[in-house]
């Protein structure tokens, strides 16, 4: 079974890069600078959960020898980081 193309668009986490110690002052002011961390990408939905969903970035059909299709750029992606979500129909 094939999987379904999908856009989708979700807020990804991030950090300070583990910069040191700061003070609660540093830390709203890092805070301050930052807008949500967006991402918007393409791929194929491997599994949906209530939690999650298993997204891949490259699809090659018919890949093995046997004949059955392969999914690389694997992704699990917490429902509640996603803010839209469209299959896309080839």
């Amino acid at each position: 079974m094939k999987a379904k193309l999908y856009y989708i668009e979700w807020i990804d986490a991030y950090s300070d890069s583990g910069s040191g110690w700061r003070t609660l002052e540093d830390i709203y002011e890092w805070l301050d600078k930052w807008d949500d961390f967006v991402v918007q990408q393409c791929g194929w939905i491997i599994k949906e959960t209530k939690h999650y969903l298993v997204l891949a970035s490259e699809y090659h059909p018919e890949h093995q020898d046997d004949g059955t299709d392969q999914y690389s750029l694997i992704q699990k992606i917490p429902r509640t980081w996603i803010r839209i979500k469209k299959e896309i129909k080839l």
